[in-house]
């Protein structure tokens, strides 16, 4: 009568408490995740906003300095075309380069 293949009722019960206990787990890792991922989204938007406070501090500043470097660019250009006609400065500062 009593089939050696079907499960017993003390099996189906522990079965049951593991079912119950992995669906506790879960539920409770998926908590965990989204509180840690609610944390990285304020924490990245606050780094976000610092960077870009400190960009806009800084833009004034570095188009000065971009202003000044394309100057300066342009006067050792000019320079250099002045040298263009002695042949061999201007191969020695091609091989410099």
């Amino acid at each position: 009568m009593d089939n050696p293949s079907s499960p017993s009722q003390l099996e189906l019960k522990d079965l049951q408490e593991q079912c119950n206990s992995l669906q506790q787990l879960v539920s409770s890792l998926m908590l965990v995740l989204i509180v840690i991922s609610g944390t990285l989204g304020i924490f990245l938007l606050r780094q976000w906003r610092f960077a870009k406070s400190e960009l806009d501090n800084l833009t004034p500043a570095a188009t000065q300095l971009i202003a000044e470097y394309n100057s300066n660019y342009a006067m050792s250009q000019d320079f250099l075309k002045k040298l263009a006609p002695i042949p061999t400065l201007r191969l020695s500062c091609l091989n410099i380069i």
